[in-house]
């Protein structure tokens, strides 16, 4: 509300501006054409849209700038405060850069493990050998993972493999129809990366963790534990 006042220093006409009571309680100390004056001064800018909240008749100023500066107008019933929340939380969500990986995610013990590792590794025979112990699966073999915050990832299945497992010699399985609801979740913040790999005779691998790994994912370095493994 501060550009109201005619404050535009800092003003960010990439954002979507939100009417509430307290904007056009302020715009009703002006007249007619001194409103205009300041609502075509923000309007100038070309905000992606305009909300007005609790459903506020629009003033004739407000909307003679809108159809001169072709600014979209949009009307809603909910309080500033409850849409500001809920826009907020949807475009962080929708608008989050994100990547696909190939792996397994699964929560252990209320944390997000990406397991990694070449295809035959064994990573989803791991998964299902985690869900028999209470744990819970959220994506086989494709990962989309969101960066929601400065250093917070989310991963989620794509909606037409979500639930399913692909085991090699058996086939795939629904885990949700096999272990039940419990079983499963559809997202989870990534905690940690579990990299599998083929045991290597000739590579000495720390087994004491003294060695701190990471992987950057979307810019974020995510904490790696590099297990070998082998058939058997």
């Amino acid at each position: 509300g501060l550009e109201l006042t005619g404050y535009l220093e800092f003003f960010d006409n990439k954002r979507i501006q939100v009417l509430g009571n307290t904007e056009f309680s302020y715009l009703g100390r002006y007249g007619p054409e001194a409103q205009k004056m300041v609502i075509d001064s923000i309007f100038s800018f070309g905000p992606p849209a305009v909300i007005i909240c609790r459903d506020i008749e629009p003033s004739n100023a407000i909307l003679e700038s809108a159809k001169l500066h072709k600014v979209s107008i949009f009307s809603t019933p909910q309080s500033t405060s409850d849409l500001t929340a809920s826009l907020v939380q949807y475009l962080n969500k929708e608008l989050a850069p994100r990547i696909t990986r190939h792996g397994v995610l699964v929560e252990v013990y209320g944390e997000g493990c990406l397991l990694t590792g070449d295809s035959g590794v064994g990573k989803s025979e791991t998964a299902i050998e985690l869900i028999k112990r209470g744990h819970r699966l959220v994506a086989d073999d494709a990962v989309e993972i969101r960066r929601t915050a400065q250093t917070t990832l989310y991963g989620q299945s794509p909606e037409n493999i979500r639930h399913f497992i692909e085991l090699r010699g058996i086939g795939i399985i629904n885990a949700r129809k096999l272990f039940g609801m419990g079983a499963i979740k559809l997202q989870e913040k990534i905690d940690m990366v579990i990299n599998l790999e083929q045991w290597d005779s000739a590579k000495v691998y720390d087994r004491m963790g003294l060695d701190n790994e990471y992987m950057k994912i979307l810019g974020v370095e995510v904490p790696t534990l590099t297990i070998p493994v082998k058939p058997g």
